[in-house]
């Protein structure tokens, strides 16, 4: 049987234009928003299953986004060089963000379709806690890649090898332009547009003991550069670890956040991050987190720290976030407030 579902829909809210040189204090803090720019963006996202055979599954994901300053014409806002990419991407009416068929063959899943890279990494639980652009893609690989990240896909064979309940292999080969248009969607043009390879390996321990998630992967490109009008080689890896560092008997924990990435070229060479997040500080399943990065882009280096604080409201989870942002001798101030409502 077919099964339709709303999965969320996500609001943000993003102050931007703080921008100062010397030490942070809080009156700089409240200046940031009495010279503030704010822009508002919805995010809706509907999913389609259905069995089909044995194994066998049909999957329909479309993604509808509507971002005010985009439609309005007023540009980016947030000066930082990651770029928000949740507040900075452009409208889509309605995008095409997976559509296929996957068959489980043993211990193997295969999927063949489209596909989106934000389906399978860089998800994990604690690194999808923060805000930051750098935990949906790092910048050594989003700057890198012409990547399928958000709302954008492409064709891709995509498969996940569970060799036992510890260990999971992915392996993604992707058309190597992706796009949101429902057409162009569905090339496959190797000899043009390239091609672009993502694997990960990972372990993960069993819930409540002090053995983390640990995760290892490699991107290696040969893709499409509108800029250059040529194809460019690029090969990256990055390191994602989650390791727990206390429970409490109450449910309490405390998880330690580390990555780190480099590729041999595009305009981020290198990043890395360390946070901490602590789970069940008012209520069980309440989250607080920091984190501090680091990305080094030839424009210059740039640091993002980040303060969150998450909590479920009934369907909906509410989230504001502060960032500070230091590069280029100057330093600025970006607030969130992202809202996800899940309907099941």
């Amino acid at each position: 049987s077919g099964e339709v579902e709303p999965r969320s829909a996500r609001v943000f809210i993003l102050y931007a234009d703080a921008t100062w040189i010397g030490p942070v204090s809080p009156e700089i803090i409240i200046s940031a928003f009495e010279n503030n720019k704010a822009n508002w963006a919805n995010v809706l996202d509907v999913d389609f299953s259905r069995d089909l055979w044995r194994g066998g599954n049909i999957r329909l994901n479309l993604l509808s986004s509507d971002n005010l300053r985009d439609t309005r014409g007023k540009g980016p806002m947030a000066p930082d060089l990651e770029i928000f990419s949740a507040i900075e991407e452009e409208s889509s009416a309605l995008t095409l963000f997976i559509f296929g068929v996957s068959q489980k063959i043993g211990f193997s899943d295969v999927f063949l379709g489209v596909r989106n890279v934000n389906e399978d990494y860089f998800d994990t639980p604690w690194n999808s806690l923060f805000t930051s652009p750098s935990n949906g893609l790092y910048p050594c690989i989003s700057e890198g890649y012409p990547l399928a990240d958000a709302p954008r896909s492409a064709l891709c064979l995509h498969t996940e090898m569970q060799f036992s309940e510890r260990w999971l292999y992915k392996s993604s080969l992707y058309n190597g332009v992706a796009t949101n248009d429902w057409l162009r969607v569905f090339n496959f043009r190797p000899r043009k547009q390239g091609l672009l390879a993502i694997s990960e390996l990972s372990y993960s321990g069993r819930e409540g003991s002090y053995v983390g998630s640990y995760h290892l992967g490699t991107v290696f490109g040969d893709c499409y550069d509108e800029e250059r009008g040529k194809k460019v080689k690029n090969d990256s890896f990055w390191l994602l670890a989650e390791q727990p560092l206390y429970y409490s008997r109450s449910g309490q924990t405390l998880q330690l956040l580390l990555q780190g990435g480099y590729s041999t070229a595009g305009s981020c060479r290198g990043y890395f991050g360390i946070g901490t997040i602590w789970r069940g500080l008012f209520q069980e399943s309440d989250y607080v987190g920091l984190l501090a990065q680091r990305s080094f882009h030839d424009e210059g280096d740039e640091t993002d720290w980040e303060f969150t604080y998450a909590m479920e409201c009934g369907p909906a989870t509410i989230q504001p976030a502060l960032h500070l942002l230091f590069g280029g001798n100057k330093t600025r101030a970006i607030g969130v407030l992202k809202v996800v409502m899940e309907f099941n």
